[in-house]
């Protein structure tokens, strides 16, 4: 055996040791990562993916300070700055996203004082992905030339078009008005009123004849007019106008309303979040003294749900929805984390055909499968909020209680749902098991029962803490947020988190989107 030269001696020492220094950081780097939920349960600091963190939470930061906002948006940038441009118009997309206007709204304006280039190559995209009000955040920040630039050419044009009597933009609509009592708002106008060289007067009468051409609703009910179709409505206002329509045109509103119990999507309401119907069937009970007819309200409130557009898809699925003490804080003003749950709970259960139609599962202490009950929504949310015990929140128990049922029946394993939609603020209970997570113990639990665990998609709808279920490459787990049904859309299948975001992101919906 030839002896080792001093030269190699010292080479083997190098790469031993640079290996275990590589070891040992990654060990490390793993030890640090692990947080507690605000219930003990073990979760991860970090999901290994800095835009994964913001994707996964983005629809479920509305109550999030100014701080964790920046920090998590600028750690994304810096990550991966196509991707995090992409997840800010996934969060506002009202169409194929999440829906959300205020979170995007600052995000925005962090990145066009920080990182202005990628905002004014995306800045013709935000009226189609949200509105055109949404760009008013980029007065006073170094993209505030191109913003004005696109105002005036897009005004430009509209003013032709309604000279040649063509359809107009709705940015006459969604301008600043000088005249308004939100002082915000009046700043903004002012402010572009002197960026567009016009006085008051005349921007206040530009915009007048634009709203009249182009026959916006409001300008229609300040004149007392309900002349108009309302099977042409948009989804937002006519659901934000129902008082007015109830008070002065009761009679055309009521027929219109007969006409929609029939006729599939003569409402529209595909820009209305499921959780305001809920909250608002919550709210009637609470205050039925103060209404003067309830079973007009009632009827409102379950057309409407019903014209809801359909988006989940054909699989075996059930939904958990968390009905823990904690969903009940306060999450944006009078919308609370458990409308947001028992409303996707409601949407999913209806609209599953597999095996778990018309049930979902609610947690706390203890979990319950609950059968939808009622004859229109207002019912149905009646009855399934009675069941929530506003405790902890056991969600092992959840996962033992399929698998329970399983093995006591015989449950072949094809029959077994094949997602679980665990909708939550994601503030679960210590687990049994030491030193593995919820999920960890789950997957080990159904192998050794001779079943695999069902897709587990985590919905965060309250995101109040830095902590997160599962990590980028857990096999059979993906992160989701929000309060937007359009997220059921998306097939689910064994994936990762982290393959389940870059199939959102390199999709044709947001391919467009660059840095």
């Amino acid at each position: 055996m030839k002896p080792v030269s001093c030269g190699a001696f010292s080479t083997i020492v190098q790469y031993i040791t640079r290996k275990d220094v590589f070891f040992m950081l990654n060990a490390l780097s793993e030890e640090l990562n692990w947080t507690n939920t605000e219930n003990g349960a073990l979760a991860y600091h970090d999901t290994g993916d800095a835009c994964l963190n913001l994707f996964s939470t983005a629809g479920a930061l509305r109550e999030a300070s100014a701080k964790r906002l920046k920090d998590i948006f600028l750690a994304a940038y810096a990550e991966n700055p196509v991707y995090a441009m992409r997840i800010l118009f996934y969060l506002r997309d009202t169409r194929g996203g999440l829906g959300e206007r205020s979170v995007f709204r600052q995000m925005l304006q962090y990145a066009a004082t920080i990182y202005p280039e990628s905002v004014r190559k995306n800045l013709q995209w935000i009226p189609e992905y949200g509105r055109f009000d949404d760009c008013m955040v980029l007065l006073n920040t170094p993209c505030e030339p191109e913003l004005i630039q696109l105002i005036q050419k897009q005004l430009q044009q509209d003013q032709q078009d309604m000279l040649e009597e063509k359809p107009i933009s709705l940015l006459a609509k969604w301008l600043p008005s000088v005249h308004t009592s939100n002082q915000n708002v009046c700043r903004q106008a002012k402010l572009l009123c002197k960026r567009l060289h016009l006085s008051e007067k005349a921007y206040r009468k530009m915009l007048s004849q634009l709203r009249t051409y182009a026959d916006v609703l409001e300008k229609r009910l300040c004149r007392k007019d309900y002349t108009f179709d309302y099977a042409k409505l948009p989804s937002r206002a006519l659901y934000k106008y129902q008082k007015a329509f109830c008070k002065h045109d009761r009679q055309r509103y009521s027929e219109f309303l007969e006409r929609a119990e029939q006729e599939k999507g003569l409402l529209k309401a595909g820009q209305l979040f499921p959780y305001e119907i809920v909250r608002d069937c919550i709210e009637l009970e609470e205050n039925a003294m103060f209404y003067d007819d309830i079973a007009q309200k009632q009827r409102i409130l379950d057309v409407t749900w019903k014209s809801l557009p359909d988006y989940m898809p054909e699989q075996n699925a059930i939904a958990v929805v968390d009905g823990s003490g904690s969903m009940y804080w306060n999450y944006s003003g009078d919308v609370m984390p458990i409308h947001v749950a028992v409303s996707l709970g409601i949407y999913c259960a209806e609209r599953n055909e597999g095996y778990f139609h018309n049930h979902f599962i609610t947690f706390s202490d203890n979990p319950r499968l609950i059968a939808l009950k009622g004859e229109d929504i207002f019912q149905k949310v009646e009855h399934c909020m009675s069941y929530n015990e506003v405790s902890n929140t056991d969600l092992e128990k959840v996962f033992r209680l399929i698998l329970q049922s399983a093995v006591q029946h015989h449950v072949p394993p094809e029959e077994l749902p094949k997602v679980i939609y665990v909708i939550s603020d994601m503030e679960f209970d210590k687990q049994s098991g030491n030193g593995v997570t919820i999920f960890q113990q789950m997957k080990q639990e159904y192998q050794a029962a001779g079943y695999q665990l069902p897709a587990v998609v985590y919905w965060n709808v309250c995101s109040r803490n830095r902590q997160f279920p599962v990590k980028k490459d857990d096999t059979g787990a993906v992160l989701v947020s929000g309060c937007s049904p359009f997220t059921f859309q998306s097939a689910v299948c064994m994936t990762t988190p982290e393959k389940y975001m870059q199939q959102v992101l390199e999709g044709e919906r947001y391919c467009r989107i660059s840095a």
